[in-house]
C-alpha cells in the first residue's frame, strides 16, 4: 500500500517508462493516453501520482474511467499534479480570486478543439494545471481540483468548467472562465453533489447571447455547500442560482465573496422550500452592479439572513422581500466601482485602499496597505 510516482512530459525521454524524470513517459498523443497511466493496476492497493512537466499537451479524447484496465478506487486514487522542468511539484502562490491574472505561466497547458472535456475520472485529484479547451460539456469531472486555471472557449448550450456530482467535493484556488458566446454555467452542482468552493474566480462572458450563462448553480440542496472568497463576475445569467428542491438539511452559505456585473447576484428559485432549521446566511459579501436583483428570494425562503454585506447599484433592487429575517448591518450608501475596487474595469476586484469598506471583512480580499508590496492588477504572476 503506497503512492507510486511516475513522471510525464510532452515527449518521452530515456527509457520512457515514467519511473524518473530522466525516463519520463509521453503523457498523451491525440486520443491515446499513456499506458503507464491507463495500464496501472489500482487493484493491487497502490495510488498513482502523475507529475506532469511543462509544455503544451494537445488531446482529442477525455481520460475517463473506461480508459483504465483497472480504474482508480476510493482507497487507491490517481493524482495529476503539474511539475516544473525538474519534475518537482509546482509550489502554490498567494493568488486571491479578485485578481484577474492567474499565476499559471509555468503550468502544463492542455488544449483541445474537439468538443471534449479533459478529465472525467471518479477518483481523480488534480492540481497545478492549465487548460484552454473547447468542450461541449465540462472540462473536468473530479472530486478534488486545486490551483488550476481553466477556460472553456466553446460556444455551446452545455459548456461548463466543472460538474459536481457527488458528496464531499473540494474546489480551492482555481480560476474558471467560460468565454464562448453561448454557455450553460461555470460550476454545476448536480442533485447528488455538494462541495467546498473556496477562493475561486468564476468569470463569464458579459457579451454572451444565449444559454444559462450562470456562474454557479446548485440543482438541489445538500448539506455543507460552502462558498467562500469567491469572485463571480460577468455572467449575464445569475452569479449563484439555487434551483428548486425540498431539502431536509443544509448549511448553505456565501461568505466574503464578490458578485458583480452579473444578470442577478444570488437567486433562490421561487419553488425551493426552505423548511429546515439552519438559516442560509450571506455575510461579508460585495453584491454590486448586477442587472436586476442583488439577492432575489422565492416566497418560501424565510430563513435567508443578510448580514454585513455591501449592496450597491443593482438594477431592480438590492434585494426583494426578506419575510421574517432581519436585514442586519448591511451597507447601502451610494458609491461607484472606482471608489471601492482597485480596477474593476480591468478585472481587479480587490477592495481599494482608502475605500470605506477596506479592512471591514467585506469582499474576497483587500488591496495591501500603504508601504506593502502591491502587485499591479495586470502583472503576469509566476508560481
Amino acid at each position: 500500500m503506497a503512492v507510486v510516482t511516475r513522471w510525464f512530459s510532452t515527449t518521452s525521454a530515456g527509457a520512457g517508462d515514467g519511473t524518473s524524470w530522466a525516463d519520463r513517459a509521453q503523457l498523451v498523443s491525440g486520443a491515446t493516453w499513456s499506458s503507464v497511466i491507463t495500464g496501472f493496476n489500482f487493484s493491487l492497493g497502490d495510488s498513482l501520482e502523475c507529475r506532469i512537466g511543462p509544455g503544451t499537451y494537445a488531446y482529442t479524447a477525455t481520460l475517463t474511467n473506461a480508459s483504465f484496465t483497472t480504474p482508480p478506487t476510493r482507497s487507491n486514487r490517481i493524482y495529476i499534479i503539474g511539475s516544473d522542468s525538474w519534475g518537482m511539484p509546482i509550489q502554490p502562490s498567494g493568488w486571491i480570486s479578485p485578481v484577474p491574472i492567474y499565476p499559471s505561466t509555468n503550468y502544463p497547458l492542455f488544449t483541445s478543439s474537439s468538443g471534449v472535456g479533459l478529465f472525467g475520472v471518479t477518483w481523480l485529484e488534480v492540481a497545478f494545471i492549465k487548460a484552454i479547451v473547447s468542450s461541449n460539456g465540462s472540462i473536468i469531472g473530479a472530486p478534488v481540483v486545486m490551483f488550476c486555471d481553466l477556460e472553456n472557449t466553446a460556444s455551446h448550450a452545455s459548456a461548463r468548467c466543472f460538474s459536481i456530482t457527488r458528496l464531499g467535493m473540494h474546489f480551492v484556488n482555481n480560476k474558471l472562465k467560460c468565454s464562448g458566446s453561448i454557455y450553460d454555467r461555470i460550476i454545476d452542482i448536480q442533485d447528488s453533489g455538494y462541495a467546498n468552493i473556496i477562493n475561486c474566480r468564476l468569470e463569464g462572458n458579459a457579451s454572451a447571447s444565449s444559454g444559462g450563462r450562470h456562474g454557479l448553480t446548485a440543482n438541489s440542496w445538500q448539506p455543507a455547500n460552502n462558498y467562500k472568497n469567491l469572485t463571480i463576475v460577468n455572467n449575464p445569467g445569475t452569479a449563484i442560482h439555487i434551483n428548486a428542491g425540498s431539502p431536509s438539511w443544509y448549511g448553505e452559505g456565501l461568505t466574503n465573496s464578490i458578485l458583480s456585473n452579473n444578470g442577478r447576484g444570488y437567486y433562490v428559485d421561487p419553488n425551493a422550500s426552505i423548511a429546515g432549521s439552519i438559516p442560509i446566511t450571506l455575510s461579508g459579501n460585495m453584491i454590486t452592479g448586477n442587472a436586476t436583483y442583488g439577492v432575489e428570494l422565492g416566497t418560501n425562503n424565510d430563513e435567508v439572513w443578510l448580514l454585513n454585506n455591501r449592496f450597491r447599484n443593482n438594477g431592480t433592487a438590492d434585494y426583494n422581500s426578506l419575510l421574517n429575517v432581519p436585514f442586519t448591518s448591511n451597507y447601502t450608501a451610494a458609491g461607484t466601482d472606482a471608489d471601492e475596487f482597485v480596477d474593476a474595469l480591468n478585472g481587479d476586484y480587490r477592495i481599494k485602499l482608502g475605500s470605506a469598506y477596506w479592512g471591514k471583512g467585506i469582499g474576497a480580499g483587500d488591496e495591501p496597505s500603504s508601504g506593502s508590496f502591491i502587485l499591479p492588477s495586470n502583472s503576469a504572476w509566476v508560481a
